[in-house]
């Protein structure tokens, strides 16, 4: 376990004794295979574990356009499956590489 220190937008940084589950992004360039979707803007996300057990999803939205500004969010949960969740909507390419890594899965009765 590390020493973990996460910048977030308008928020302290939120700091936490953890391990690297999974990293991953976007690209600019729509040449890539990885492309964002938006030329210009791309994500960075990673996942955490915590001392505690819990999960910490940190996404971060560069722009490399005069006048925008990056934003970083980290948002903590429970459990892999509560992080996959919020990534569906967030980052779904990530979701799906997160899922996968962390074994998550989804069942019905």
């Amino acid at each position: 376990m590390e020493k973990v220190v996460l910048k977030r937008s308008g928020k302290p940084g939120l700091e936490f004794e953890g391990e690297l589950l999974y990293e991953g992004e976007t690209s600019p360039d729509e040449a890539s295979n990885r492309w964002s979707g938006a030329v210009g803007r791309w994500k960075e996300v990673r996942v955490y574990r915590t001392r505690g057990g819990k999960y910490v999803v940190w996404i971060a939205r560069y722009t490399q356009w005069q006048g925008e500004r990056d934003i970083f969010i980290a948002e903590v949960f429970a459990s892999p499956e509560e992080a996959v969740r919020y990534l569906e909507d967030e980052a779904p390419w990530a979701a799906e590489e997160v899922a996968e890594e962390l074994g998550v899965t989804e069942r019905l009765e």
